[in-house]
């Protein structure tokens, strides 16, 4: 079977767009929802069964949700391939140490990644007063840094 000079271009040009477009294509597909347990032991001991307390990652559309902060979180973020200064959304189920105790802590190690970051949080009455709380515990260093920090106290919180 012979072809012509203008199928044979076509072809080319076919191939061609379809080369270039398909990383844009898979790179779509990689977006969407995707959601990782980054623990989802309970409980406050620590170490023993080798899994981390509870925490839910949601990725939608490559914004992140966190649901409950169990010790560890930061650690099994980065353990996922989620950078801490992609942070934007946590949820705070209920006030246990198992699902709260790193709340704070990943607000912070968010912020010390030296990008701009804007975390709106949400939880239960009293959530307002851990983040107060634990932002006069680290007065010391947010203070080193102040225009830096601005950008994380710009939060929200509110009553589930």
């Amino acid at each position: 079977m012979q072809h012509s000079r203008r199928q044979f271009l076509g072809e080319i040009g076919s191939f061609a767009i379809s080369y270039c477009a398909f990383p844009y294509l898979t790179a779509q597909q990689r977006k969407g929802t995707r959601i990782i347990l980054l623990g989802t032991k309970g409980g406050p001991s620590v170490g023993k069964s080798g899994r981390s307390n509870p925490s839910t990652l949601i990725l939608i559309n490559d914004i992140s949700y966190v649901v409950d902060c169990g010790y560890g979180v930061s650690r099994q973020l980065i353990s996922a391939g989620v950078s801490l200064n992609r942070l934007r959304y946590i949820f705070i189920t209920h006030h246990h140490s198992d699902h709260n105790l790193e709340y704070g802590p990943l607000v912070y190690n968010a912020w010390v990644t030296g990008r701009p970051i804007h975390v709106d949080a949400y939880g239960p009455t009293g959530l307002q007063k851990l983040t107060q709380d634990f932002f006069a515990y680290q007065k010391c260093a947010i203070h080193r840094s102040p225009s830096r920090m601005h950008t994380v106290l710009t939060r929200r919180t509110a009553r589930l």
